[in-house]
């Protein structure tokens, strides 16, 4: 009985064990062709790109939420699944500018800059979002009547350098960098709010002062942004004041050379169709426009006064 017992098992194992092995292979050959979202979309960056981003202090390689830092850029490997074979997974968008203020900023924005702007959640379905962030760097606050700290200019450049090295060489920037003129009129809006702010300030109200910045920053958000979006036509939003009469010239800066073109023109508009669908520029914290004539009417400590205010506040934002 037990021979025919083991007989019997064996011939059912025979059964079971072909369609078994041809799915083992079938298994085999897709995990080849397909590998684990892991190894497509790999978080860490080379030990070379490490190796110079790890020369810049306060970096963290584990945030992914901008914490009162001063510069965040972003690495989006994009559609792994379709672009591995191709590509390795490596397809980058690399983009300079607090792009977790435009994720998560209580600013509203324009049905443009969300097509651009995706929220994390969307994000994630076919990307994995990377976000290295300079985390409390603790330059101080730039004096009033200056602009943004030296020191830290100084080391945002050299990042930026080093970057650009680095990526020249591995991947393809897709994404303008635009930077703006300092002859930019602002926003008529936006002048009248920071000057409530001002008002209340100068009056020592400071609670008043408190609630109106607070608006003020829910309308803006926490960075002097301004953009544009082409495949349409192009336009100055948030603080910029609106119309053809006053749009600006930007200087333009990619990956083989710097453009500086008007926005109307016919050179413009073929140069960013064949290079960017959008241009964004996340600029420095909205306080250091309190350095900007419209504003000079206020005393000095006045100003002084409601930048910490903002300081704090945008400081705050980021904990």
């Amino acid at each position: 009985m037990a021979h025919i017992f083991i007989k019997h098992t064996l011939k059912n194992i025979k059964l079971h064990l072909k369609p078994a092995l041809i799915l083992i292979l079938l298994l085999t050959i897709y995990a080849q062709e397909y590998p684990p979202i892991s190894e497509k979309c790999n978080p860490h960056p080379t030990n070379e790109i490490k190796e110079i981003l790890n020369q810049f202090p306060g970096f963290s390689w584990d945030a992914l939420t901008a914490q009162a830092g001063n510069f965040i850029f972003k690495l989006t490997y994009k559609n792994c699944s379709k672009l591995y074979s191709k590509f390795g997974g490596h397809h980058i968008e690399f983009l300079l500018a607090p792009d977790q203020v435009m994720l998560n900023s209580p600013r509203k924005l324009t049905n443009s800059y969300e097509n651009f702007v995706m929220s994390t959640a969307e994000l994630k379905k076919t990307s994995a979002l990377i976000q290295f962030t300079s985390i409390n760097t603790h330059f101080p606050p730039s004096p009033i009547e200056g602009t943004l700290n030296p020191e830290f200019k100084k080391w945002k450049n050299s990042f930026k350098e080093h970057l650009g090295d680095v990526y020249r060489r591995q991947v393809k920037i897709e994404r303008f960098e635009a930077n703006l003129k300092s002859n930019l009129e602002l926003n008529e809006t936006f002048v009248k709010m920071v000057n409530a702010v001002l008002d209340e300030q100068e009056r020592e109200n400071d609670n008043f002062a408190l609630n109106k910045l607070k608006t003020l920053m829910e309308n803006y958000g926490t960075h002097y942004t301004i953009s544009a979006v082409y495949g349409g036509n192009a336009f100055i939003d948030s603080y910029g004041a609106h119309g053809a009469a006053s749009r600006i010239t930007y200087n333009v800066n990619f990956v083989g050379g710097d453009y500086e073109l008007d926005p109307n023109s016919a050179e413009w508009e073929k140069s960013t169709a064949e290079n960017a669908e959008i241009i964004s520029v996340t600029g420095d914290f909205i306080y250091v426009l309190l350095d900007r004539p419209e504003f000079k009417k206020y005393s000095l400590s006045v100003r002084q006064k409601v930048y910490s205010k903002l300081y704090d506040h945008v400081k705050n934002y980021y904990k």
